[in-house]
This record gives C-alpha cells, sequence and structure tokens, in this order.
C-alpha cells in the first residue's frame, strides 16, 4: 500500500495553529515532523489498474507473483496536520487525472 499527494501553492492549514505548533516545539529545540497526507492508501495493483483505467489504457496490467510484495502498508498519521486544519481537497482519481494532464503538456 502506499500514499500519493498532489501538491499546489495554497494554504489551506490554520496558520495561527501552525505557527503555535512550531514556537512551542522550536522553542523546545523540538523539529516537528508533520505527516502530510490524505489519510488513506491504496495497493499498488488497485493504483496500477486506476490509472490504467483514467488514462484509457488498453493493455493487460500483469503482476509477477513470484516477487515479494514489500512493505504490505505505509500509510502516514496525519493527526497533526488534521489538527492544524488541514484536509485533502483532490481525491486519488482526480490527482491521477491531473498529473496525467500535467505530464501530457510537457
Amino acid at each position: 500500500m502506499s500514499v500519493y499527494l498532489r501538491l499546489k501553492r495554497k494554504k489551506r492549514a490554520n496558520p495561527q495553529k501552525f505557527n503555535s505548533l512550531l514556537k512551542n516545539d522550536l522553542s523546545e529545540n523540538l523539529y516537528p515532523i508533520i505527516n502530510v497526507g490524505a489519510g488513506e492508501d491504496i495497493s499498488i495493483k488497485d493504483l496500477s489498474l486506476l490509472i490504467a483505467k483514467i488514462s484509457g489504457f488498453k493493455g493487460q496490467v500483469t503482476f509477477d507473483n513470484t516477487k515479494l510484495d514489500g512493505t504490505p502498508r505505509k500509510l502516514l498519521n496525519v493527526d497533526v496536520l488534521t489538527k492544524l486544519g488541514w484536509t485533502p481537497k483532490i481525491s486519488i482519481s482526480d490527482g491521477i487525472k491531473k498529473a496525467l494532464q500535467d505530464f501530457s503538456y510537457s
């Protein structure tokens, strides 16, 4: 499982809460780690099939089951970011569509 994120240059977190968090942590010589994500994950298989569907790929998506799967789950804890007032505004499907549009214009 993996987490994917599309970023835009737009602040959505509450700046007062964010500044307060940084001020408190930095005054105690702590450096806050803030995970950024949607709090959801998607398997590589499901992601591959979703990209194939959205892109109009007509071939077959296959997987080599003789190889290891890797880490079963890679879901970030986004509680700190959520408490700051940030929530994702783009679904995984919309993010893939926009990424494909960006690539096609490059």
